[in-house]
């Protein structure tokens, strides 16, 4: 395959024939001779054409276009230089293993105001990525009742800026044509894609320069697995991470228990009435964190002192957990809250400009002040890890408002704030705890996948909430985030959804992270029809910790390889439409195919498509299926559409007879006055 360089100026026409490998070609063409880029490869359909660059300089719009002031042929590419008004502007492109890396720089005596690209879009061509919320924009559309849009970013706009709470953005997608594309650097900018039914083109821009973009060529799932490589690797949890998680929202040191009975527990009587009742019902539980408040003051976590009125003895509570095997992990803010700590910032300059209270974590006294003196005695008290929030709420930042130490303006370094706040807690954990620890942020934005999994912010609650998330964990495993789990139930939980809340518990059981809370600060047995939830709980919550060991061994593929634990059906079979069609079907690691539902219902039937070139077993009847069609599966409300790949080595437990099991345990449910008793602190 050759790589042409064609330059149509109006005087010559000059020719350059560079490596045999290159595989893409350049071309001024047209009347307006603008520079345009055409890109092959062995697994695209067909070629990435980019149509048009272009910058915005001192409020002109400028086109690269006409001919170049030099051209230098380079080792499997080319660099350029332009004329931009009275400005130079220079493009380079160099060809790699399964990838192209394009560069465009300009002089640096100007205010820029974007620069970015055009790629022509086919007709039906489906385009995904760049963010979990399923539209861009406040996060409650992503749930609005009604809505359509799922995986397909077809006619829509995304703002790349990290935003609350479900904040995790990469500037980053794939095309069902084969390729995927990612720009580099922290700038905010703007991306725009075709509508339905249009050729039309994807165009986006962004604030700042260089403007570094890499287009991947290997295929759809190459791409993801190249990005995840190239913005990685991925955090690896130890296995603990990937058995079942409990939290909630607010843990009161109530008098009594959730049945009437007097509380004389030596630690926090909720936490305690979580851990007694799942350890009573069989119930597994791998993972227990505390959330906002547990600390002194009127923030919750005022100096990260502990409550102790809330937490009495945490010391010995964190060991009363560790001697069950349960690892205990705790909230967290990168705001200084607390007079000793806001005064030392302050009087240090160790905040972002603007902010009052965001730690600069690009000061390296400032991250070791904190990691130093307030994250590790937390851990050196025995907390296993942290949920990091509130990452992304401070983000007024617009540009010239104000320099972080490392220099970047905050304008640029704002979608840069969560890696660098995951980074600062993994540093000191991994200090105190070596790899035996867990991070998990809700925002993040490109690296941030080296130092943590992730949450998915505070997703809505009910049937379209549910929907929101599903979507949200396989765009999560598109985009470099691919270690996720989900508020089970969403954040605000509703009561008079009980059917959502088991059909979440399902989907929950084939994400990485299955976290369940905060079920409005109530145990799920004290919920409405709670005796079914907690059966339906106790069912997935088994065979998540069934599958622990599948699922950690799966994330160290993508820690290796770059492979997501959660496949959306197209990254392991692109040429099946079908795959592009099923949006909520994915595989669950290498042999396992889950199809979540959301809908309302006591009973829902739906329509699953089983990739063709594999036979698949349906988990709860035994019946095999030849693939390439789709089946449709009758699922009461403990099911969930569950198939292995014939012959694949996982092995599942007996569902049925596991359910049975779980409705006869929570049938009389024990006293809490009875598990004290029994209770060795």
């Amino acid at each position: 395959m050759k790589m042409r360089l064609y330059c149509a100026a109006i005087f010559a026409l000059a020719l350059f024939v560079c490596s045999a490998e290159a595989g893409f070609e350049l071309e001024l063409k047209g009347s307006d001779q603008k520079l345009q880029m055409s890109f092959s490869g062995d697994k695209l359909k067909s070629a990435v054409e980019i149509e048009e660059f272009f910058v915005r300089i001192d409020d002109i719009n400028y086109d690269i276009e006409g001919e170049p002031l030099s051209l230098r042929e380079d080792k499997g590419g080319f660099t350029g230089v332009w004329k931009l008004g009275s400005r130079k502007g220079t493009v380079s492109v160099k060809s790699l293993s399964n990838r192209f890396k394009i560069t465009a720089d300009l002089d640096n005596d100007y205010r820029l105001h974007r620069i970015g690209m055009k790629i022509r879009a086919s007709e039906k061509e489906y385009f995904t990525g760049m963010m979990e919320r399923v539209v861009d924009g406040d996060q409650g559309l992503s749930w609005q009742k009604g809505i359509t849009q799922a995986m397909n970013l077809r006619g829509e706009s995304v703002e790349m800026r990290v935003k609350p709470s479900l904040g995790l953005y990469a500037p980053f997608y794939i095309s069902s044509r084969g390729y995927g594309l990612f720009v580099h650097g922290t700038w905010q900018g703007r991306w725009s894609f075709p509508d339905k039914g249009d050729e039309g083109e994807v165009s986006f821009y962004f604030y700042g320069e260089p403007l570094e973009v890499t287009v991947y060529t290997g295929g759809v799932r190459k791409a993801v697995e190249n990005h995840m490589m190239d913005t990685g690797p991925q955090f690896l949890p130890p296995k603990w991470a990937f058995k079942p998680w409990r939290w909630r929202d607010n843990h009161h040191h109530r008098d009594s228990y959730f049945d009437g009975c007097e509380a004389n527990a030596p630690y926090n009587s909720e936490l305690v009435e979580d851990v007694l009742m799942c350890e009573a019902l069989d119930i597994p539980l791998g993972v227990y964190w505390v959330d906002r408040p547990w600390g002194e003051g009127p923030w919750g976590y005022d100096e990260l002192e502990w409550d102790r009125q809330r937490l009495p003895e945490p010391g010995k509570m964190i060991q009363w957990l560790s001697r069950k095997d349960i690892k205990f992990m705790l909230w967290l803010s990168p705001w200084t809250k607390g007079p000793v700590m806001e005064k030392t910032a302050d009087e240090n300059g160790w905040i972002v400009p603007g902010t009052n209270d965001c730690i600069d974590f690009s000061n390296p006294e400032a991250a070791k002040w904190w990691q130093e003196n307030y994250i590790k005695k937390l851990l050196e008290d025995g907390v296993a890890g942290f949920k990091l929030d509130r990452g992304e709420e401070r983000d007024h930042a617009q540009r010239g408002c104000g320099t972080i130490d490392d220099g970047r303006d905050w304008f640029e370094a704002y979608n840069d704030y969560s890696r660098m706040y995951a980074e600062a807690v993994y540093e000191i954990s991994k200090e105190v705890r070596g790899d035996d620890f867990c991070l998990l942020p809700r925002a993040g934005y490109t690296g941030s996948a080296k130092y943590a999994a992730f949450w998915g912010g505070d997703t809505g609650e009910g049937p379209w909430g549910l929907r929101s998330a599903i979507v949200a964990a396989l765009r999560s495993s598109v985009i470099g985030y691919p270690i996720w789990g989900s508020d089970t139930g969403g954040y605000r939980y509703d009561e008079d959804q009980p059917d959502t809340m088991m059909r979440w518990l399902a989907f929950s059981c084939f994400t990485p992270i299955m976290e369940v809370g905060p079920s409005d600060d109530k145990g799920l047995w004290d919920l409405k029809n709670g005796r079914e939830i907690t059966a339906v709980w106790r069912l997935y919550a088994t065979l998540h910790d069934h599958l622990a060991d599948y699922t950690y061994e799966s994330a160290k593929q993508t820690q290796e390889k770059g492979t997501p634990v959660i496949r959306p059906l197209f990254l392991t079979f692109p040429d099946q439409q079908d795959c592009w069609d099923d949006w909520q079907s994915y595989m669950y690691g290498p042999d396992i195919l889950v199809s979540p539902i959301w809908k309302a219902g006591r009973e829902v039937a739906r329509n699953v498509y089983l990739p063709a070139g594999e036979s698949w077993v349906d988990a709860w009847t035994g019946r095999e299926y030849e693939g390439g069609k789709r089946v449709e599966v009758r699922c009461s409300v403990h099911q969930i559409p569950i198939f292995t790949r014939s012959g694949a080595a996982v092995e599942l437990p007996n569902l049925n007879q596991l359910w049975e099991e779980s409705l006869e345990k929570v049938e009389n449910l024990p006293k809490m006055s009875e598990l004290e008793k029994g209770a060795k602190w």
